[in-house]
């Protein structure tokens, strides 16, 4: 089963995310997949408040900032897994410091949205439960560098399409969750 929680910055989304997966647990292993590579002060210091707020919850925690389908062998079949979160792995893969130039012709960004849903899809394949927290980050502007609406773009449709693939879809604001999408009747506290 594939959940998808969204909401923009600072909406609860993190915790209620945390929250689901560990309820649907139900004692199988616990995977956090944290996608945010740690570049600068800020994202060092946002790294550090998630570690404090998972320290309750028995996670085994792997950290891989982008081509997340590498970690399929290492995971356990029928585990609950976490991704944290679709905007970081986005632009990890876009603007990767591993890489000459980001790719923003058409046909390397389709490719960029394809290898990220279906590195998705296939970690949900071998899990049991698997929660994706993503952002909304559409209605903050509308002045930005051909490189962020790019971003933008791949992102939109990213999400498009784990909201279309996803079993039920959450959306955080302001702390309160609204189901939007529940084709398992998934029951949420």
């Amino acid at each position: 089963m594939l959940h998808l929680v969204i909401g923009g910055a600072a909406s609860g989304k993190s915790r209620y995310a945390e929250a689901l997966t560990v309820k649907y647990a139900a004692g199988r292993p616990l995977i956090y997949l944290a996608t945010m590579a740690a570049r600068d002060e800020e994202s060092l210091l946002r790294i550090k408040k998630h570690r404090e707020a998972r320290k309750g919850f028995p996670f085994e925690t792997f950290e891989k900032s982008r081509r997340i389908g590498e970690l399929l062998p290492v995971l356990l079949p029928g585990s609950c897994l976490l991704l944290e979160d679709i905007p970081n792995l986005v632009a990890n893969e876009l603007f990767s410091a591993d890489e000459p130039s980001a790719p923003f012709s058409e046909k390397e960004m389709t490719a960029a949205v394809c290898r990220i849903t279906e590195d998705i899809t296939q970690l949900a394949l071998r899990s049991f439960f698997v929660t994706v927290v993503t952002g909304e980050l559409f209605t903050g502007g509308s002045r930005y560098s051909r490189e962020t609406l790019l971003y933008l773009r791949v992102l939109a449709e990213v999400n498009r399409r784990l909201a279309e693939q996803a079993d039920s879809v959450t959306e955080l604001v302001c702390g309160c969750a609204n189901m939007i999408k529940n084709e398992n009747d998934l029951t949420v506290d």
